[in-house]
């Protein structure tokens, strides 16, 4: 009877052991995910910051941002924010000064800066190749003269409106 209750209590202990090591498994895996996630967050926020900081240094007013949105973006487990900006340009000059910076800032934030000319307007993006597009900045030309608005959802309509 002796052997046979050492043999349960063995069998008890091992699966215990068993349930121990994968609860503590999925704690660790959860508070890694949750450290990483909150390090997304940071590096928007930070990054946007960022952002604005350089503009107005670089003699960008309020006045001068048309439109500014942020859209909350999915992918697996991972939420971020990405952040919209459309910037009256007075003179494409002005980039000169805001692009070195731009560079700067993206490489402290460890991403990529990819810049676009238009005819009418300049695009910078910030991405990582992880997780696409953190932030994107459009620059567009005085005179092309564009209504001030709070959303895109707000443009759609008021394009619906004018048709």
């Amino acid at each position: 009877m002796t052997k046979k209750n050492n043999e349960h209590r063995e069998s008890f202990l091992v699966k215990g052991y068993i349930v121990l090591f994968f609860l503590l498994g999925i704690g660790i895996w959860y508070s890694v995910n949750l450290s990483v996630e909150g390090q997304k967050a940071i590096i928007d926020n930070d990054l946007d910051q960022k952002i604005n900081d350089i503009l107005f240094e670089s003699g960008f007013k309020q006045e001068d941002i048309i439109l500014q949105y942020a859209k909350e973006k999915n992918s697996k487990n991972i939420q971020w924010l990405e952040y919209y900006k459309t910037i009256r340009l007075e003179d494409k000059s002005q980039l000169e000064h805001v692009e070195p910076l731009f560079r700067q800032a993206a490489r402290a934030a460890k991403l990529g800066l990819e810049r676009k000319n238009y005819a009418d307007k300049v695009i910078y993006k910030f991405y990582s190749e992880n997780r696409g597009v953190y932030s994107n900045i459009t620059f567009v030309s005085n005179d092309k003269k564009e209504q001030k608005s709070q959303s895109p959802a707000e443009n759609k309509t008021r394009r619906k409106k004018n048709k």
